[in-house]
């Protein structure tokens, strides 16, 4: 079960809430791009089964801010981007294809976003991604935890200008660079394509 720190409501969370739905009574879009700005490597020669969990594809952080569309979009973009061949499954009882050499599952395990006092400190918003690759036997191959953060200055409650969207924007793009880095230059993920 995914649990978000109690201080990840923030100061700066509820501000923007207050400024835009006056109390933040229904969900709220997050516009995330699905990013492309990554370095060309040469793709893992592995057949990969991206699992793409219900809890991934719905997560909604703060309970008011759906984020699994741009968690799913972007992690299908760079796993394709990683690996020759990919073939995503969907949900708990999606078919995982028996070409694929291992299955790769995300999973959001930590997200916070920190407070200010003033309109000159900066607020992080910070969110981790487990990464766990298994063989069909569920064998535990290669497994990293990625962090992405987005910083960037205080909401003003008197020039009603909210930054938090473009705070989090940062932070998934920071995750997925990241996510990218890591597994793109992954010794033990080149060698378990060459063993294919």
């Amino acid at each position: 079960m995914i649990t978000i720190p109690h201080n990840s409501w923030s100061i700066s969370t509820a501000v923007t809430c207050l400024l835009l739905v006056g109390g933040c009574s229904s969900t709220l879009k997050v516009a995330v791009p699905t990013y492309a700005e990554y370095p060309q490597r040469r793709a893992h020669p592995m057949t990969i089964t991206l699992h793409v969990t219900e809890e991934y594809s719905g997560y909604v952080y703060a309970k008011h801010y759906p984020l699994g569309d741009a968690l799913e979009r972007n992690s299908v973009a760079i796993v394709e981007r990683i690996f020759d061949e990919v073939h995503v499954a969907k949900g708990s009882d999606a078919e995982i294809s028996e070409n694929s050499t291992g299955v790769l599952t995300p999973k959001v395990t930590f997200v916070d976003m920190s407070t200010g006092v003033s309109i000159f400190d900066k607020i992080d918003f910070v969110i981790d991604v487990e990464w766990v690759l298994q063989d069909a036997r569920g064998n535990t191959l290669w497994m990293k935890t990625i962090r992405g953060k987005g910083r960037n200055t205080m909401d003003s409650v008197l020039s009603g200008v909210s930054h938090f969207e473009d705070r989090v924007r940062m932070g998934l793009e920071n995750l997925f660079t990241n996510s990218y880095e890591a597994m793109s230059t992954s010794p033990l993920i080149h060698a378990l394509g060459q063993d294919q």
